[in-house]
């Protein structure tokens, strides 16, 4: 008998798509979601939003893992209307001595999908993200999308200190 797990199926732009498990998506802003910049952040890093009193930092993944055509132009200007969807995710982390718990978004240009995965669906991860290879856990082979891999939101969200080797906020970076 063979393992699955409930997930959802994310739309990031550029052709991009990532999973994430069902208990990480704890809300999806259907309106385009106004975000406040933030100076000295990365282009991936579009600003932050405020949800339910929360300030949560926003990720443009398409730009942070540099695929599809906007990557390439490094710039996320004109692709709000693209990605007019916000996903509020939330990314336990269990390393150190503490666990935490934190919440972020990720832009999307579609509403997320409902998903089972099976343990027979593993695949390898496709070779223009193995350069980004630590911002996922696992890959599954999608019936219809092909290779498509799972984010490890904890990771995705911080970023190792150059001197350190220690997580801090991706908005640090």
């Amino acid at each position: 008998m063979s393992g699955h797990a409930q997930g959802w199926l994310l739309r990031l732009g550029g052709g991009l798509h990532a999973a994430i498990g069902a208990r990480e998506l704890l809300y999806v802003l259907p309106d385009e979601p106004q975000l406040h910049a933030i100076p000295l952040v990365p282009p991936h890093v579009p600003g932050v939003l405020v949800w339910e009193n929360f300030i949560v930092p926003t990720l443009d993944c398409q730009l942070l893992l540099q695929v599809g055509d906007a990557a390439a132009a490094g710039t996320s200007t004109g692709l709000r209307s693209l990605r007019s969807i916000a996903a509020i995710v939330a990314m336990g982390n269990t390393t150190g001595a503490q666990a935490s718990t934190g919440i972020g978004a990720l832009l999307l240009v579609h509403v997320p999908e409902q998903i089972e995965v099976r343990d027979e669906q593993e695949c390898e991860l496709p070779p223009a993200l193995h350069a980004h290879r630590r911002f996922f856990s696992a890959c599954f082979e999608h019936a219809e999308m092909g290779p498509v891999p799972i984010l490890d939101l904890p990771r995705l969200f911080t970023a190792p200190s150059a001197r350190s080797g220690q997580g801090r906020a991706i908005l640090n970076h």
